[in-house]
């Protein structure tokens, strides 16, 4: 299982955007893996940021 699989959908009330740009291959595979597990491209970034964060 994934680091992602592990947490569930959580929304802020306030956001700032993250704009980041990576090849094309690896959006993609990204998207896909994103979309297995449910997950926006967005709620996985704010995730990975939170995680190193802590």
């Amino acid at each position: 299982m994934s680091y992602l699989a592990n947490y569930a959908k959580n929304k802020s009330k306030k956001s700032e955007t993250v704009t980041s740009r990576v090849p094309t291959d690896v959006y993609q595979n990204f998207k896909k893996h994103c979309d297995s597990l449910g997950l926006t491209i967005s709620e996985a970034v704010l995730l990975l940021i939170k995680n190193e964060l802590n």
